[in-house]
């Protein structure tokens, strides 16, 4: 694994700005949407048709937790969805104020031994998640 600070190639995705508009724009349309209460009962529509819980189950009312301050209470109803909002937050910090800035960015080579191993990481931890949800009765 290599780090690297680099400026972006003109032909190049910005792909700070996208991800970090993306994390400000749906952590803002969750508050919003709650806050006008547009939206009373958020529907699954995964679990809606297979009657089994999807990954982020409860991570709606996690990111609003989050929100208000209730952290503990934020981690109970989804600590997947919980601890991503809270990398995701300063995430999008830094992307933007680098993308407005035009700033070098952070880049980070895996090999291919490193990504199949984090690959398989990541889908072993969803799994697991997956089967405590359905566990856990939500």
């Amino acid at each position: 694994m290599t780090w690297t600070w680099r400026r972006l190639n003109p032909t190049e995705l910005d792909h700070e700005l996208l991800w970090g508009c993306l994390v400000l724009l749906g952590l803002v349309g969750v508050v919003v949407l709650d806050r006008m209460a547009i939206v009373p009962v958020v529907l699954c529509p995964f679990k809606w048709m297979t009657g089994l819980p999807c990954l982020t189950c409860g991570g709606t009312r996690a990111v609003l937790a989050l929100v208000d301050g209730r952290l503990l209470e934020s981690l109970s109803f989804n600590p997947v969805v919980a601890a991503g909002t809270l990398v995701a937050a300063p995430y999008s910090v830094y992307a933007l104020s680098v993308s407005a800035l035009r700033l070098p960015r952070l880049r980070i080579l895996l090999t291919d031994r490193a990504r199949a191993c984090g690959g398989s990481l990541l889908l072993g931890v969803a799994a697991l998640w997956w089967i405590a949800l359905m566990a856990l009765g939500r």
